[in-house]
């Protein structure tokens, strides 16, 4: 006991371990009171803090944390300036060489943290032009360093340049393509660079003041690149087998076999939710839904968001059985309404005109992206963030590797794919699926759900290219309708418009199922003899996109029952607590 309190009263007289001890026990104090508020005020809109300033309770938490460790790493600085130990850089050549390898040891490691997003969203052949420029980056960056260490003779400002560039490094490889980054409010963005730029400062100081040997430092920075290394190659680089669990799916035959259509639209939202949550009462595809022709589906519902759950989810019918896999839009894995169509003589033809899905496989026919891809329109540079900055200008540098663009709007291929399926001389019947990100497209990373002028601004833009959207749809209604060969056209949302990204689902649950699962599903034309019962079938309390087209492959089936007893309709919620109409 006596060596413990001469041990504390040793550390207390230490001035820099007395502010941290403050500091500690201030930052305790706070989290008994987020422990309290939560326990207290259930929900967030409630919050007074909330009430007062606007602030969202989650960025609360997060401000006041930053603003914690901002100030430890500020104390952490003012004691490194005041301390008597030499800060230099150049004593020794093995001194500049561990600084310059520490710094190229974090840039690696922010390149390994972004690594399992570039090789899923960037084509194989552009992995070598991207290292390469990543690479060459680096070894300027390092060249530059070197000379720094040098000719710089001022030890802090060379520790100040060293955390800026470093900052810029972990921005331009993971920060950038970080949704959790982007998706925060401006100063809180702001305050997460300021703590990796005070981070990185410290490194180098204790690493320059010899606090920190640089080869423990270096050691520690290497063997942090093992995990996610190990983690990407020890996935599984195929899908399971399916034959088994596809085997209630192998005898459904169809007694009549139309050509059915499917478009996908981004975060088309049904009338109700946008004039619910965006006061958009007027939206230019309503006229349209009024047509006695035109079959509306009530209350439905995205089963699984964002898109690639979406659509994947739309191809297996949302059957747990395939879950996890995101292989079936493409053709890279065989579910369920590629198997039942394939059996069935039909022509199988999906896409999308950027990379998001990944290439093609052999169980879909005809599938777009081609296998001559692109930088522009993989989802690394075509979707995401900050393109002037992420991977150091790589988007723009990459565009030189690019074949020509296809020619016309990606709505208007598409309306040409569903005509020339449909009225193709082959014998065999259409299936297509196709996913339209534009004109409208959800909120982006950085959107705010508590900013009501990014909500306003963001109506103002559905509202308009709302118009755009109905143009398509009448465009596909008359493609369809033109073709003598029985036909159906199916319309629907992939999931909602993301108002709700930095919301909380304990907060406001309601906001969240509605705002990201609320879709407008309808079919807008129909020659295939299947009435609006019969494609009612699954969607008695609520629709989804899987039910509906179910309810299409029943009323084409010669044996409906077997085809009921293969179902199994997964869900990311039991919808019915959450009917909007």
């Amino acid at each position: 006991m006596k060596t413990f309190t001469s041990l504390s009263r040793r550390v207390l007289a230490n001035r820099l371990c007395k502010t941290l001890f403050v500091l500690a026990v201030v930052y305790g104090v706070y989290i008994v009171y987020v422990g309290a508020n939560f326990m207290l005020v259930p929900h967030g809109l409630e919050d007074p803090v909330y009430r007062l300033t606007g602030i969202p309770r989650t960025d609360q938490i997060i401000g006041v944390s930053v603003s914690f460790v901002v100030i430890v790493l500020v104390s952490l600085i003012w004691h490194l300036a005041r301390d008597g130990r030499p800060l230099d850089y150049s004593s020794s050549v093995a001194a500049k060489r561990g600084t310059t390898l520490l710094l190229a040891l974090i840039f690696l490691n922010g390149g390994v943290a972004s690594l399992a997003a570039v090789l899923d969203e960037l084509s194989s052949q552009f992995w070598l032009p991207l290292f390469g420029w990543v690479a060459l980056v680096l070894a300027l960056q390092v060249l530059v360093v070197y000379a720094g260490l040098l000719r710089i003779k001022q030890a802090w400002v060379l520790t100040t340049l060293l955390g800026v560039l470093s900052t810029f490094n972990l921005f331009a490889l993971y920060l950038s393509l970080l949704g959790a980054f982007q998706s925060r409010s401006d100063p809180i963005q702001i305050a997460i660079v300021i703590v990796a730029l005070l981070s990185f400062v410290v490194v180098f100081a204790t690493a320059g003041k010899s606090i920190v040997p640089l080869r423990g430092a270096n050691a520690v920075l290497a063997l942090m690149m093992i995990g996610p290394v190990a983690t990407l190659a020890l996935a599984p680089s195929a899908a399971p087998d399916t034959a088994t669990r596809l085997a209630p799916f192998g005898k459904i035959e169809f007694r009549t076999k139309p050509n059915v259509h499917i478009v996908s639209f981004d975060a088309l939202s049904a009338s109700s939710l946008a004039e619910k949550y965006m006061g958009l009462a007027d939206l230019a595809y309503e006229d349209l839904l009024e047509n006695e022709s035109v079959v509306v589906f009530k209350n439905a519902f995205a089963s699984h968001v964002p898109t690639r759950p979406s659509l994947n989810s739309l191809m297996r019918l949302a059957h747990p059985d395939f879950d996890g896999d995101f292989g079936y839009f493409a053709g890279r894995s065989d579910g369920p309404v590629a198997h039942v169509f394939r059996v069935n003589g039909y022509k199988i033809s999906t896409g999308f005109d950027q990379q998001y899905f990944g290439g093609p496989g052999p169980f879909v026919d005809a599938y777009i992206p081609e296998p001559a891809r692109t930088v522009r329109n993989s989802t690394l540079c075509a979707l995401a963030s900050d393109d002037a900055l992420k991977f150091f200008g790589f988007c723009t540098f990459g565009t030189l590797f690019d074949g020509p663009a296809p020619e016309g709007k990606w709505p208007d291929r598409v309306n040409d794919i569903v005509g020339l399926s449909s009225g193709s001389p082959d014998t065999k019947p259409a299936f297509t699926l196709h996913y339209i990100v534009n004109p409208i497209g959800h909120t982006a990373l950085d959107y705010r759900s508590s900013d009501k002028k990014a909500l306003e601004r963001y109506a103002g833009l559905y509202h308009n290219k709302a118009a755009e959207l109905t143009a398509i749809m009448e465009q596909l209604i008359e493609t369809v309708r033109e073709n003598p060969a029985p036909s159906i056209l199916i319309v629907m949302g992939d999931h909602g418009p993301f108002l709700s990204r930095t919301a909380s689902f304990d907060d406001d649950p309601t906001f969240i199922v509605e705002d990201q699962h609320g879709i407008l599903a309808v079919v807008l034309a129909n020659t295939s003899g299947c009435t609006p019962q019969q494609l009612r079938h699954y969607t008695a309390a609520f629709a989804t996109p899987e039910r509906i087209l179910a309810g299409v492959m029943r009323c084409l089936a010669s044996d409906p029952e077997r085809f009921d007893a293969a179902l199994n309709f997964d869900e990311a919620f039991d919808f019915t607590r959450y009917l909007y109409e």
